[in-house]
């Protein structure tokens, strides 16, 4: 027998916000993946650089297209389903699970400039 408040399959997101608020992220996620791309390739041909340096300037492009391709997966994932007709129950574990990956991309993309910053401070010396 199913339960009653899956009977009649309401949609809970449906508001103007949650809309404007997916479509904003699709749009920075979008913008953000063709700029960072953009930077990736200026990055490998910036002459007064050595070529470490580039290499490292173009990973950090790369790394932060990763982030954005995460970001835009998610808001095209929360978009699909915000508007759906029937919302699975949603629990505090698996939104944890969810959230693993961005999380770390999150890390592994501010650790990167902090190695670059380090290897330009030695540069210096």
């Amino acid at each position: 027998m199913p339960s009653p408040e899956l009977d009649g399959c309401t949609t809970d997101y449906v508001s103007p916000l949650v809309g404007f608020l997916v479509l904003a992220e699709f749009c920075i996620g979008a913008v953000s993946i063709i700029l960072n791309c953009a930077l990736a390739v200026c990055s490998y041909h910036a002459v007064p650089f050595s070529f470490s340096q580039r290499q490292s300037l173009g990973a950090i492009s790369l790394n932060y297209v990763l982030v954005s391709g995460v970001i835009l997966a998610r808001s095209i994932f929360v978009g699909f389903i915000a508007y759906s007709t029937c919302n699975t129950t949603v629990t505090t574990a698996n939104c944890k699970i969810q959230e693993f990956p961005l999380v770390f991309v999150y890390f592994q993309a501010a650790f990167m400039p902090a190695l670059l910053a380090v290897q330009f401070f030695y540069k210096q010396k």
